[in-house]
């Protein structure tokens, strides 16, 4: 699956690894995180998920990050 431009330029800053994770609240859902030379991913901080609606690209960092790994199935 292709990652469409809007999730890529909102994730540049938040990592380097954007992963589909499935549909949140009729939005496709992607995790971004850091993955660094060692091909680790190390997670730092707060959950973040990039919901994407076909048009715009919405952050989401820290409390509703939570209802998306539950709902998802993601823990």
């Amino acid at each position: 699956m292709e990652i469409p431009k809007q999730v890529r330029e909102a994730a540049k800053t938040l990592g380097n690894t954007i992963d589909y994770e499935g549909v949140y609240k009729g939005k496709s859902a992607y995790s971004v995180g850091p993955v660094y030379a060692s091909g680790k991913f190390r997670p730092t901080g707060m959950p973040i998920f990039i919901l994407f609606d076909g048009n715009t690209a919405e952050t989401i960092i820290g409390g509703e990050s939570f209802d998306i790994i539950s709902e998802l199935g993601l823990s």
